[in-house]
């Protein structure tokens, strides 16, 4: 009965009843979060459920909901996932629902007459997209019309469904990542670029998401920046929300390619929202053996271990940088990146302990966007570096050899994180023969060693509710405060041991560097190009 109500009164009735939804004070302070919402939703829309098997679909989406609400702080995004959440469940798929309900968070315009998941729906029916201009008031008038006469429950329910078959297009990669932007998972979009370049392998990149910041990175050619997917395979070089997100905005780009998610995550776990990845990918290629290793059994033969590559050359005009005067260490993280899981907190502590006030030894914090994330965090680091003459906070966005010049300046590198996927700066700071002090836990054992650089001892913990999207079973390292602290002196009076592990690290890292890494990437795309298409490697160079 509330299935029919649902595709004939409700189509004409949930607009307003959304809208009253997203404004009440009580969907905002639901007892835990949520966990009242479901029936808050039954109550504002006049329905209530009698099918016992309704009642268990809807109490497979508490929790999500749940969690959604905790991180969700934007209106526009609280009601765009509340609109592709609904319209998954008018279709029917609650698995799906349950990712779209965490994840997928849809930003749009404001346009008068119309609500913001009105205004998603349009956005990813590339066919309403003929049958009504939006620029128009007839055509909006038409478009409102037309809401109120539709079965919606229909047009959701084609979307996220299965990947579409693989049919033939030209031979080459789609690239589709943040090329433009200086993150870290830019620049694995540009080694990405680099890697098919040495391997003449055809490409293109598609800048996505689309959005504009300041932090832009210039190095990527913009002859190859398309708007359109032209080649066979596309690599997602992004997390795995983002590539959810794709395919929901542009399903119709996506007809007809192999898809690969090269996606990082930093937990043990590979969260159970992350596997409607599988719905819409053919496989996943995994940076460490960490991240391959959370992916579950059932889809580990959809894995293939594939490290990131790294750009040395773009390091050795920094091999003449002068080292400070005094002796220095210096952290780095980017306070988009979560500060919990980079642990600043801790760094600045052992510093504190094992100098003191001492004007002979420095520290620097290195960070960036430290005013967009929570206050009371920002405040925290702030309040510890106030005043002490010998650590400096800088809060900047350097360019990349600004970044790679403070690098070489310092004597000592420490990362204390709780947990990396694979670490792109580390290989980095390690290639430049600047000592490291680092956890002994996660992506990074990859490549760190006893004999290349300093392990920190610590315990593991439960994660908490202190990073995104995680659950009872996900726990990641604490640095010991005082080994670290010991460990930071220690580094000091004992430099020229410290530098001959660096001299390892350098050594250690060069299989990293692109020219090395190439081949198997360009292997990995012949492999699809034989099995999937049938098709020659078309003289990709795997010398």
């Amino acid at each position: 009965g509330y299935r029919a109500w649902l595709d004939t009164r409700g189509a004409a009735e949930i607009p307003l009843k959304l809208r009253a939804v997203t404004d009440s004070s009580q969907f905002l302070q639901a007892d835990e979060y949520g966990v009242d919402l479901l029936s808050l939703l039954g109550r504002l829309l006049g329905v209530e459920s009698q099918s016992s098997a309704m009642d268990q679909a809807l109490e497979q989406l508490r929790g999500p909901l749940r969690q959604w609400l905790l991180v969700t702080n934007d209106r526009v995004e609280a009601e765009a996932n509340l609109a592709i959440w609904f319209g998954l469940k008018l279709a029917r798929n609650v698995a799906l629902s349950q990712h779209a309900a965490k994840y997928l968070c849809l930003k749009v315009v404001q346009m008068p007459g119309l609500l913001n998941w009105q205004l998603i729906l349009y956005k990813l029916d590339s066919e309403l997209h003929k049958e009504y201009d939006l620029g128009t008031k007839e055509g909006i008038s038409q478009y409102s019309q037309w809401l109120g006469d539709a079965r919606i429950a229909e047009d959701f329910s084609a979307l996220l469904t299965n990947r579409s078959q693989v049919v033939s297009r030209e031979y080459g990669v789609n690239i589709i990542g943040l090329g433009n932007r200086t993150l870290g998972i830019g620049e694995d979009v540009r080694c990405v670029v680099k890697c098919l370049e040495l391997a003449e392998i055809p490409f293109c990149v598609i800048n996505y998401p689309e959005e504009s910041s300041s932090d832009k990175n210039d190095e990527l050619n913009s002859d190859y920046i398309r708007a359109e997917l032209i080649y066979n395979i596309s690599i997602f070089v992004m997390p795995v929300n983002e590539v959810l997100r794709f395919f929901l905005e542009k399903e119709s780009l996506v007809k007809g390619q192999y898809n690969i998610a090269y996606s990082p995550w930093e937990l043990p776990y590979m969260p159970e929202e992350h596997l409607a990845v599988f719905n819409v990918v053919d496989e996943l290629w995994c940076s460490s053996q960490y991240i391959q290793s959370g992916v579950p059994s059932k889809f580990q033969n959809r894995t293939v271990l594939l490290p990131l590559s790294f750009n040395f050359t773009q390091l050795s005009q920094s091999a003449t940088v002068k080292k400070n005067r005094a002796f220095s260490f210096l952290f780095i993280f980017d306070s988009l990146s979560f500060p919990s899981r980079k642990n600043p907190q801790v760094v600045i502590n052992a510093f504190k302990q094992a100098f003191g006030q001492n004007s002979d030894v420095k520290l620097t914090i290195k960070t960036m966007h430290l005013e967009r994330i929570s206050a009371k965090v920002s405040r925290e680091i702030s309040a510890m570096v106030k005043d002490v003459q010998n650590i400096n906070l800088i809060d900047s966005v350097y360019g990349k050899q600004q970044l790679v010049d403070l690098i070489a300046s310092h004597h000592i590198f420490v990362s204390a994180h709780r947990a990396e996927g694979f670490g792109r700066l580390l290989p980095e700071v390690m290639h430049l023969k600047v000592p490291c002090i680092v956890s002994n836990f996660s992506g990074n054992t990859d490549y760190c060693s006893e004999d290349n650089c300093i392990f920190l001892d610590g315990h593991l913990v439960p994660v908490g509710d202190e990073y995104q999207f995680s659950d009872d079973r996900q726990y990641w390292f604490d640095a010991d405060l005082n080994d670290l602290s010991e460990k930071m002196s220690l580094s000091m009076n004992q430099y020229d041991d410290c530098k001959k592990k660096a001299e390892q690290a350098k050594m250690d890292t060069e299989r990293l560097g692109i020219e090395n890494m190439y081949p198997e990437l360009a292997r990995q795309v012949d492999r699809i190009q034989k099995t999937v298409f049938g098709l020659p490697s078309a003289g990709s160079r795997l010398t």
